[in-house]
């Protein structure tokens, strides 16, 4: 996947500066619809390097990447302002064998954000833009223990948690839009805040 990944990228910037003409791949009054896997899950990664439990390294994690859709529409031949959503969770189970008791953490990722785009180096096939978008970000923890001696630990976990919920998300990047027919492409996305570092998918012009 990470070969695709790299691929692609060099495909959108080889193509950004060759074969321009004057026809555009998203023009005024256009709809496009990006729809998206990212990576990495950070809140994952940094939860699998904590040190916060001994029995860290018996822990069984899983998790959903980020995946979200973007909404955009054309304002003019360089500019769209549209809706950006997307979703992404975590968790963890651990049983103490000498205890049998069970402990669950599970964390579930939201935000919901408007979003500017500035469009350039386009031909009729590309589209090469820079975001900013802005919104809300909400998490919504789940910690949970069948072991009635640990309650503190579970409190300790709950505000560990608690400071990954800040309330405003923020994203910026660059990010490019590859249209094999008139409607279907793929895009492709690096980003800052608001999401995953690499984002990418399907895309849809209207």
């Amino acid at each position: 996947m990470k070969k695709g990944i790299i691929a692609l990228g060099c495909a959108l910037l080889i193509t950004a500066g060759t074969n321009f003409s004057n026809a555009q791949a998203l023009e005024e009054g256009n709809v496009q619809l990006d729809v998206y896997a990212g990576y990495p899950n950070l809140l994952n990664s940094a939860f699998k390097n904590t040190e916060i439990l001994d029995f860290e390294d018996e822990i069984e994690f899983s998790s959903i990447p980020t995946v979200g859709f973007r909404f955009g529409y054309m304002l003019s031949d360089k500019i769209s302002l549209g809706i950006d959503f997307n979703y992404s969770s975590f968790s963890f189970n651990y049983t103490d064998e000498a205890t049998n008791y069970d402990y669950q953490i599970g964390l579930n990722r939201i935000r919901a954000m408007a979003r500017f785009e500035v469009h350039f180096s386009q031909n009729d096939k590309l589209d090469m833009y820079m975001p900013i978008a802005a919104g809300i970000h909400k998490i919504t923890p789940k910690v949970s223990t069948t072991d009635p001696n640990e309650q503190e630990t579970v409190n300790d976990v709950e505000d560990i948690l608690g400071l990954f919920d800040f309330p405003v998300a923020f994203r910026v990047g660059f990010g490019g839009r590859y249209f094999f027919t008139d409607n279907i492409g793929l895009n492709l996305e690096f980003g800052l805040g608001g999401g995953a570092l690499i984002e990418g998918g399907l895309a849809i012009k209207i």
